[in-house]
């Protein structure tokens, strides 16, 4: 398990606050709440950090074996890549895993979580800025 990821932001936008994160998926409509070790995942695809490394924070802030971290990143990453939300990328790029720090004030670990809501997906597919080209408001599609 050492992937990298990232965000498809021609389709997805998101927004942290306090912790948790929402993301539109701006093609279906759907919208996604993502808890705070859910967001960890989020962040750290957003910075481009293979998943080893996304496993070694967790084990850095919580009490969590690296088995249990493995499973729990890649359950959320199958949720993303199935939904189009997040892309591969080519493992070649991949930075250096991060090394284990001593942590004596390690947090009890959550297991991170995605909830997809599709009941707002007819208004946010109505919104005009739908109908516009790359370039923006209020540059219309041919």
């Amino acid at each position: 398990m050492n992937k990298t990821y990232k965000i498809n932001e021609s389709k997805a936008i998101s927004e942290t606050i306090d912790g948790e994160t929402i993301i539109i998926n701006l093609e279906t409509g759907y919208y996604y709440s993502v808890n705070k070790t859910a967001t960890i995942i989020w962040n750290e695809i957003q910075k481009n950090n293979p998943t080893k490394n996304i496993s070694q924070h967790f084990l850095n802030l919580y009490e969590v074996d690296e088995d249990t971290a493995e499973k729990s990143i890649t359950e959320i990453i199958s949720i993303l890549l199935k939904d189009d939300l997040i892309l591969e990328l080519d493992s070649e790029i991949s930075p250096n895993i991060m090394e284990q720090r001593t942590n004596p004030m390690k947090g009890k670990f959550i297991m991170p979580k995605i909830e997809r809501y599709d009941d707002m997906a007819g208004a946010l597919m109505s919104d005009p800025v739908h109908d516009v080209n790359e370039d923006g408001w209020p540059n219309l599609k041919q």
